[in-house]
Formats: C-alpha cells, sequence, structure tokens
C-alpha cells in the first residue's frame, strides 16, 4: 500500500530557481538575472540589459544599460575615461566613444560628448557646437561624421596668448 505522506515535486515559482537533484527549497533568482517558473538555473538579462534587483520573473523586467556604461550578462560596465556614451541599451564597449583629439573626462561612466573638456593648453572650438549638436539629435555620435567634425573641437593655444577655459585664463606654454 502507498503510504500517505510521501509528499510531491511542484515546480518553481517563476523568479525562483532550483538547481540541484532532490532539494526541498527554490532559490531566489540571482540578481543580473532572470527566471521563468520552472528554471534550473538563472538565465542571465540579455545584452544591453541591466538586473538591478534578485527575482526577476521575465526577460523584460531587466532594465536598458544606461547611458555612460555597457551592458552584458545583466552587469553595467562604465565607460572608462575619456570616452562617453550618450545612448541607453549599449551591449558592447564599442559605444563608449573617445574624446576628440586633446579632450579628455574627469571621471568614468560619462554619458555625454558634453563631458570631454580640452586638455590644458588647448581651447574649446564654440563654432562647431552647432554641427555636432545636430548630429547628436539625429543620433549619429557613432557616425564618421560626428568624429570628423569633434576631432577640430580643441584647439592648442599658440605662443604667448592666454587660453580661456570656462572663464578661467591659463596661460600657454611658450616655445
Amino acid at each position: 500500500q502507498p503510504l500517505e505522506e510521501q509528499g510531491s515535486c511542484d515546480i518553481c515559482a517563476a523568479g525562483t530557481f532550483q538547481g540541484s537533484v532532490g532539494q526541498f527549497a527554490c532559490s531566489v533568482c540571482e540578481v543580473h538575472s532572470w527566471c521563468a517558473a520552472g528554471s534550473s538555473t538563472p538565465a542571465v538579462c540579455p545584452a544591453g540589459k541591466l538586473g538591478l534587483e534578485p527575482g526577476l520573473e521575465r526577460a523584460e523586467q531587466c532594465s536598458s544599460c544606461p547611458a555612460g556604461f555597457w551592458c552584458t550578462a545583466g552587469r553595467q560596465i562604465p565607460c572608462v575615461r575619456n570616452t562617453f556614451n550618450e545612448l541607453s541599451g549599449a551591449d558592447d564597449q564599442s559605444y563608449c566613444l573617445p574624446c576628440p583629439e586633446n579632450a579628455v573626462t574627469l571621471d568614468e561612466a560619462s554619458d555625454s560628448f558634453d563631458a570631454c573638456v580640452c586638455s590644458k593648453g588647448f581651447f574649446a572650438d564654440t563654432r562647431i557646437l552647432p554641427v555636432l549638436e545636430g548630429l547628436r539629435a539625429a543620433n549619429l555620435t557613432n557616425s564618421e561624421a560626428f568624429r570628423l567634425n569633434a576631432s577640430s573641437f580643441c584647439h592648442n593655444c599658440v605662443s604667448g596668448a592666454r587660453c580661456r577655459s570656462d572663464d578661467v585664463e591659463a596661460d600657454s606654454a611658450i616655445t
């Protein structure tokens, strides 16, 4: 005769998983991933997406990667210094674009071209800004046209001149 209290096997609810045979409890799905009902292992969030909290039940609950970062395996990786990324949903490092020649960022994870400032001894040619703004508005920051126009953004202060940057004067090197 069968025993009355043998128990039963129930699938794990969405947002949980159970990866070992013979276990009695399901575990909450880990951060950076999601778990459908009956999962035996967490699934990482898709490229360009970020898992911010444990217990996600569907891939659609993963958040879009924020500007200034690129995301893979549900994790966000900051763009390194002297690069920027204005787009959300970036899924590889190529979205982190270099600042123009003779320009730097002060921090990592810069989310705008505006974070690129001319290096000491150089000044920004603001006449190019309308062209760059137009390309940015058209989401063309990753285009050759943007790179070519941005390359002429920072100019060297000539010998014997004083550069002004953010309304602060700086002596240029006299050669």
